[in-house]
């Protein structure tokens, strides 16, 4: 067990702890030849007060980062990544956040936790599932990449414009329809903090002058596309694949930066969408749970 470790838990980054973070996670990625970023905001989380990322510090030196994503409420499950610097695992690191972070957790009455981690991680850890305990969910997400060259035609049946508040009122039904996890509330939430949030946007798409889609953008290194779904009496006609064309187009005009997305296994259509946009898979996501042991978040 590693001693002189510190563990603090914090609601939100500062530009400093953020710095540090992405430079634990690129240590992370060049090691273990992964690619997902764990999200660096707790904007979304259902209880704005609550601890979301849990810090491993030796001096200085963050060493360790756990972060809680919980966008549901107390019933539904969060997503846990851990990042541990190479040089300092097996040590106990890991072990320290997952128990501050399921203090934290019990406290605000969840009881279900999801692991992430990725296909290349476990193949060269072989032991590691059954190390640990946890089972991989049978539903896995790939994480997919597109760098944009060149120039396209603009789609002249299509308007890809930046979301206003206008246009939430008209977005709802179709988005609990794309998300049916979701209920009214939860997707006004989402929409208005992409209406209001720094550093990411929502657009919307219009097919012959019809409001039909919306997607969300988060800016960063990378800008990565999240919470996009066309309306269900427009899909199967290949507009999912323009208005994302359309929109990367229009981004990469400005910006210059390649785009990310994760779409489920389970959802083969998604996936032919974006591929069909010129997206391809960059590395798959496994989803861990554990039903008993040190990992289990138990009742």
């Amino acid at each position: 067990m590693a001693e002189n470790i510190v563990i603090i838990s914090i609601t939100k980054l500062s530009s400093q702890q953020t710095v540090a973070a992405q430079h634990l996670i690129s240590k992370v990625h060049e090691h273990d030849q992964t690619f997902r970023d764990p999200y660096l905001s707790n904007r979304f989380n259902y209880f704005a007060d609550m601890p979301a990322f849990f810090l491993a510090l030796h001096g200085q030196e963050l060493i360790g980062l756990l972060t809680l994503y919980a966008d549901e409420d107390p019933s539904g499950s969060v997503d846990v990544t851990l990042n541990v610097v190479p040089a300092w695992r097996r040590q106990g690191v890991a072990k320290q956040l997952w128990q501050a972070a399921r203090l934290v957790l019990r406290q605000y009455g969840y009881y279900e936790a999801d692991f992430l981690a990725e296909k290349t991680f476990l193949k060269t850890a072989p032991d590691f599932l059954a190390n640990t305990g946890l089972v991989a969910d049978p539903v896995s997400e790939f994480q997919m990449t597109l760098k944009v060259n060149g120039h396209q035609e603009k789609d002249p049946d299509l308007n890809v414009t930046a979301m206003q508040a206008a246009d939430i009122p008209a977005l709802l039904p179709a988005y609990v329809d794309a998300f049916p996890d979701s209920n009214k509330e939860e997707a006004k939430h989402y929409l208005t903090e992409n209406l209001q949030a720094d550093g990411s946007f929502g657009y919307v798409c219009r097919y012959q002058g019809q409001m039909i889609g919306y997607c969300a953008v988060d800016f960063g290194e990378y800008d990565y596309l999240f919470g996009l779904f066309i309306a269900k009496n427009y899909r199967g006609r290949g507009l999912g694949s323009r208005f994302i064309v359309q929109l990367t187009q229009q981004l990469a005009a400005v910006r210059h930066h390649s785009f990310k997305l994760a779409v489920e296994s389970d959802n083969p259509a998604a996936h032919h969408v974006y591929r069909k946009a010129a997206f391809k898979d960059e590395g798959e996501i496994f989803y861990l749970q554990a039903e008993q042991g040190p990992w289990y978040l138990e009742k």
